[in-house]
């Protein structure tokens, strides 16, 4: 999905983040570290879009596929 704002990107990016916040925590029922790898790697790249705005411009990001 096309953002128009960085704003739009952000709500987009924190909405994933939040979603995913379960699948991080110590009594996660997705413990295996193969799952556990995939989700901290889905959140470094989440946490990393707003960096990528200069250099691939707004229109060309989009969020990365959630392993959940």
């Amino acid at each position: 999905m096309p953002y128009n704002t960085a704003e739009e990107l952000r709500a987009a990016r924190n909405q994933a983040l939040s979603d995913s916040d379960w699948a991080v925590l110590p009594d996660s029922p997705h413990d295996s570290e193969g799952f556990q790898t995939a989700i901290r790697l889905y959140r470094q790249q989440l946490r990393d879009l707003p960096s990528k705005i200069e250099t691939d411009g707004l229109e060309n990001i989009e969020l990365p596929p959630s392993p959940l």
